[in-house]
């Protein structure tokens, strides 16, 4: 091996190695279960026009949604994805309490504002994401308020309210039907 492909290799090598140092540590599946390839392809089926973007992700443009979809936690333990936490100018709703991915995750970033119009001009439907009546925990990291209206029978009312920069821990879920995200 000549002195020039030793350094090339010893160069890639450092690089490689000082990316990954410097990387932040990202919850990826490199090979989801049976069981989470068949919820995904439940889901694009339930509500067309996801892209699958990563092994455990589908993300929707129109609207701004990231669905995270991650194996349940064996009792006691504790998920490689729990606890990701929300990002910054999003509202996450997770479908287990104290913010455990457990199945699935949702992340908006967008205005899904009935009253006014702004945003989406629509309340964001939990529906289309599987989310009917399954929503146990809510974080909010951005300024706006976010209301759980659940539905059933023929009623409606607010079930929970969130205010900017807070979370719920653990909310029932009976119900909820749609989330209003409002300035």
């Amino acid at each position: 091996m000549s002195v020039w492909t030793r350094f090339a290799v010893t160069a890639a090598t450092v690089a490689a190695t000082s990316a990954a140092v410097a990387a932040p540590a990202q919850a990826t599946v490199l090979h989801p279960s049976t069981h989470m390839r068949e919820q995904m392809a439940a889901q694009l089926k339930r509500h067309p026009g996801g892209k699958i973007t990563a092994p455990n992700k589908i993300h929707y443009a129109n609207g701004d949604i990231t669905l995270t979809f991650s194996e349940p936690a064996k009792k006691g333990a504790m998920s490689a994805m729990s606890f990701m936490g929300c990002p910054d100018g999003s509202v996450c709703l997770w479908t287990q309490p104290n913010f455990q991915s457990g199945t699935l995750k949702l992340q908006t970033n967008s205005e899904w504002c009935p009253s006014d119009g702004t945003g989406m001009g629509r309340a964001l439907d939990l529906n289309d994401y599987g989310l009917y009546g399954n929503v146990r925990s809510v974080d909010s990291e951005n300024g706006y308020t976010a209301v759980g209206w659940w539905y059933a029978f023929g009623w409606s009312n607010v079930q929970w309210t969130l205010h900017p920069y807070s979370d719920l821990a653990s909310v029932s879920a009976n119900h909820i039907d749609h989330i209003d995200i409002c300035p």
